[in-house]
């Protein structure tokens, strides 16, 4: 992304977010490919219906998500589209070995796809996503543990992030010290590694907690310094008194209060696979605590504007994102748990089960969804929105 001599920045959709329960994404910080005045084009190649009978096709099912139609199949890329379409990605199809969209039928949906971004880009177009995470992938060189890091803390995590009612962008670290980052849109950032910031990620983190803007950090976020391994610089870093602990570590359990589910949840089970250090931490709030031991796992130190979050380890459930969320005052479209991609012209969601769901926007007057041409009025109250099972409907704001 430093490089002047590279414009555009181009892969295929993550592998790791394609089933029709789950969430679209790029294996990319895509946001921080558009941050830093690059392109992004979002390569759309999962296999179709009518491509699994293709030899050739049935080769990549082990990545690829199997649908049962074609009906399906265009959905799941109208979610693809609306995701890179909400972050100003270009993308484009890609049908590998010829005969993902044998039928004249099937291209002109994908025309009206294009014509969606046309539409949409009309306009002067704002990106308003309040809540991000915000990633580091050089922290991993220092853990043997980077591949349970990366699994929970960044891939799995973006699942739930992406179900949590509202739009989420993907940074990199480096791009809160850009001129270009606008820290003041931002109500809560996620580090979900920064295990060994450089002394300027520090100081730009004491000058986001001066704009108000709330932050969660995950296990020893900041420890790794000039002097080694420091829980004393951790614990400056993340605003969270953090110290070691020396017992053998169970899951941690969030409260009933703070789950998001109704009900205490779990998460963060360590036979799925054990992280060093075990750290412990004190705040204000507790949320989460030790299975076994009581120790504060996930806890919450107020500010007189924002607050400081740390989790001993990922994956948070999307219900707690969601209460963090709603503590730090993100708008919420909905509490749906269904993916939701917009900006500041449009909103697109994806709902699996389908049914009939209630969506505020913050956006007052007409819309119109683009592929039926409903047409809605939006107030600031909840619009009544019927989805079929697993339809992607984008709405354009009039």
């Amino acid at each position: 992304l430093r490089i002047p001599d590279i414009d555009i920045i181009c892969c295929p959709a993550s592998y790791w977010h394609r089933s029709l329960d789950g969430v679209s994404a790029s294996q990319t910080g895509i946001d921080s490919v558009r941050l830093n005045g690059k392109l992004m084009v979002h390569s759309i190649d999962n296999t179709t219906y009518e491509a699994n009978k293709n030899p050739y096709a049935q080769l990549l099912h082990n990545l690829h998500c199997v649908h049962e139609n074609m009906e399906q199949s265009i959905n799941y890329v109208k979610r693809e589209t609306a995701m890179a379409i909400s972050k100003g990605a270009g993308f484009w199809f890609f049908d590998m070995y010829g005969g993902w969209y044998p039928e004249k039928e099937h291209r002109a949906e994908l025309c009206k796809m294009k014509n969606a971004y046309s539409e949409v880009f009309s306009k002067p177009v704002t990106y308003n996503a309040e809540v991000a995470m915000v990633i580091d992938s050089k922290s991993y060189i220092y853990t043997e543990k980077g591949q349970t890091f990366r699994n929970e803390n960044i891939s799995l995590q973006m699942t739930q992030l992406g179900k949590i009612g509202c739009p989420v962008e993907y940074l990199s670290v480096y791009d809160i010290l850009l001129d270009s980052f606008d820290a003041k849109k931002y109500k809560l950032l996620i580090f979900s590694d920064s295990f060994a910031p450089t002394d300027e990620i520090r100081k730009a983190v004491e000058k986001l907690r001066q704009c108000s803007v709330s932050m969660l950090f995950t296990n020893a976020a900041g420890a790794i310094c000039e002097d080694g391994f420091s829980l004393d610089r951790a614990t400056e870093f993340c605003g969270v008194t953090l110290s070691f602990d020396y017992d053998e570590p169970g899951a941690i359990l969030v409260d009933e209060a703070h789950s998001g589910e109704g009900y205490p949840k779990l998460y963060g089970d360590p036979r799925k696979g054990k992280i060093t250090p075990i750290i412990k931490a004190e705040g204000d709030e507790v949320w989460g605590r030790d299975f076994f031991s009581g120790e504060g796992r996930l806890v919450v130190n107020n500010r007189e504007k924002g607050f400081d979050a740390w989790s001993m380890r990922g994956t948070i459930p999307r219900g707690v994102l969601r209460k963090l969320a709603e503590k730090a005052g993100v708008f919420l479209y909905h509490n749906h748990e269904i993916p939701t991609y917009a900006n500041s012209a449009m909103a697109a969601f994806f709902s699996h089960k389908g049914g009939k769901l209630e969506i505020k926007f913050p956006y007052k007057g007409k819309i119109r969804e683009y592929y039926t041409g409903e047409e809605f009025l939006s107030d600031g109250s909840p619009v009544l929105i019927n989805f079929g099972e697993n339809q992607c409907k984008l709405f354009i704001y009039q």
